[in-house]
């Protein structure tokens, strides 16, 4: 089977590591043989992974049709050729999906999504195309082995570390988990604040999280926070996660949310928004916190054609987020059953890929 994925796996961003994922998953199955075609949305066209490099020299360009061409792209950008079947991976952080891509995701053979939610929400929103739930792989073993190989933040030493790896932008809320951090803990708890963010230089982060301390009028008796802002190597990314004791992700929706499946792989709690995609995949290590429903204000404006104010997100309760850190804080938990690791792994996930293929392509063209 001839598979040409087309995806922005070199982008770095949440959307290009999943297709990144998704091609490796797929290149380890039998039967496969995968094109990757990258594309970019931040001017990334050079390929620095090490294994997409060797994909690519080893598998060359395609020639001729493929069987399947893989679209994991932004829908409006979608194209369909019936000489081949077309599918279309898509993920959206909302409630709904833009009405300005229906009518794209409707002329495709198949969806796939990440999660049961972004399913149900598809069809809810008059998506029809059939849809198939495949969640983003996960390596939890190179998470672990790298967890040892990186540096670590001095200052994260033998306390107790909450984090927060995201974007700086309105969907990740940051602004309430700054808000829920200062004001519950004091400077006399040994507790720590560590925040991983890209999109923001260093400056206008502290001028951010200063503004939010002087409207909490704490004055100056706070902690510090640990910023770290853009690319880390992935060896000192993996340390530095493996040295928090809680990953809080406030963020108003998640189309998967990778970061907090990365710190699960390393025994790591999560607390999560009630309404949010991680939803669904609740275990042992997930905490959800009560969420109101609010319209989408200040979502990213990347595509002008986008109009948000029909859809909604979930807005955490600040007040339920403080209880669920000092929980935390004050009762760790002890480590939890790992086999969720084996149905998200890269061969897991690749052969799921291959059997929603293989039976698609079963199915004449209509």
């Amino acid at each position: 089977m001839k598979v040409l994925y087309i995806g922005n796996y070199n982008d770095g961003t949440g959307w290009g590591n999943a297709a990144k994922a998704n091609i490796l998953s797929l290149s380890m199955i039998d039967g496969v043989k995968v094109y990757p075609k990258s594309i970019t949305f931040n001017g990334s066209y050079e390929t620095k992974n090490e294994a997409m490099l060797l994909l690519e020299a080893k598998n060359g360009k395609l020639n001729g049709t493929p069987d399947v061409c893989i679209q994991h792209t932004l829908p409006n950008l979608y194209s369909y050729d019936s000489r081949y079947k077309n599918i279309g991976v898509f993920y959206f952080e909302a409630n709904s999906v833009p009405i300005e891509w229906i009518a794209q995701l409707n002329m495709m053979d198949e969806l796939w999504v990440a999660t049961e939610k972004n399913k149900k929400d598809a069809f809810s929103s008059g998506v029809t195309t059939p849809i198939k739930v495949v969640p983003i792989p996960l390596d939890a073993d190179k998470i672990l082995y790298l967890s040892e190989m990186g540096g670590k933040i001095d200052r994260m030493v033998d306390r107790f570390n909450f984090g927060f790896v995201g974007e700086f932008v309105e969907r990740k809320n940051l602004k309430a988990l700054l808000m829920a951090f200062h004001a519950e803990f004091d400077p006399s708890e040994p507790v720590n604040l560590f925040v991983k963010t890209s999109g923001v230089d260093m400056d206008t982060l502290k001028q951010y999280a200063n503004q939010i301390k002087a409207g909490l009028k704490i004055r100056n008796r706070y902690i510090e926070e640990i910023f770290v802002s853009g690319m880390m190597e992935e060896k000192d990314y993996y340390s530095v996660l493996s040295q928090c004791s809680c990953l809080v992700v406030p963020s108003r929706a998640e189309g998967w949310c990778i970061p907090a499946w990365e710190a699960m792989a390393l025994n790591i709690p999560v607390i999560s928004a009630e309404g949010t995609e991680l939803m669904p995949h609740e275990n042992e290590l997930m905490k959800f916190v009560p969420s109101r429903v609010e319209p989408c204000f200040g979502a990213l404006d990347t595509m002008s054609f986008l109009q948000t104010a029909h859809q909604t997100w979930n807005e955490i309760d600040v007040t339920e987020l403080r209880k669920a850190m000092r929980e935390r804080y004050e009762t760790p938990i002890e480590k939890v059953d790992s086999s969720w690791h084996e149905l998200l792994s890269f061969k897991s996930v690749g052969n799921a890929m291959k059997k929603n293929m293989q039976n698609l392509l079963k199915e004449k063209n209509v």
